[in-house]
């Protein structure tokens, strides 16, 4: 049953905080995670390249770390526990969407997800990075980027054609802005030093 697969996934693991997953399939514990793994601070699901779906894990109370680092065919993420604070997807080539970010994010890593269209807007103040490198399909940054953002990353958004006005956020750091944005007035950047 359940429990033994959480027992399997778990006795390699001196700390029952941390589940990780690499180049496997994810075992079907992972939709009863939050009854069965309450203490879960760590979820790695490296290269599970068979992965489509993630189920909803905002039962997971504990998880602050999401790592689904080169789950190239992942498509959909459920809810997010509102404890999570990195979300690690870089390389979820066939991602297009994300659900509603907990305010208590503070890294994104979206690099290389090249089929990523959107983001939610971020809440709250907690987003410190911001890494869009490679999100070669998305057209908008969301309205709001939170107030604590220090470094938004967007090399090669090539289709990116809008960000919102930046220039309340002081300390921001923009890296690689695309040049057809640097040059327009829209592009949000015009308080910020490049």
């Amino acid at each position: 049953g359940y429990e033994g697969e959480v027992a399997t996934l778990t006795k390699y693991y001196a700390d029952p905080k941390v589940v990780a997953v690499a180049r496997g399939r994810v075992p079907a514990v992972l939709a009863r995670a939050a009854a069965l793994l309450p203490k879960l601070e760590v979820m790695s699901l490296r290269k599970c390249e068979a992965l489509t779906a993630l189920p909803d894990l905002s039962g997971l109370e504990r998880l602050q770390t999401l790592d689904l680092y080169q789950c190239t065919a992942l498509t959909a993420l459920g809810a997010l526990p509102a404890s999570l604070q990195t979300l690690d997807l870089r390389f979820c080539k066939a991602l297009t969407a994300l659900p509603a970010l907990p305010a208590s994010l503070q890294t994104l890593d979206l690099r290389y997800c090249e089929a990523l269209m959107a983001l939610p807007p971020v809440p709250g103040t907690s987003l410190q990075t911001l890494n869009l490198n490679y999100c070669n399909a998305l057209t908008a940054l969301p309205p709001v980027l939170g107030t604590s953002l220090q470094t938004l990353y967007l090399h090669d958004c090539k289709a990116l054609k809008t960000v919102p006005d930046l220039s309340a956020h002081e300390q921001l750091k923009v890296d690689n802005v695309p040049d057809h944005l640097a040059a327009g007035a829209q592009g949000g950047f015009q308080a910020l030093s490049l």
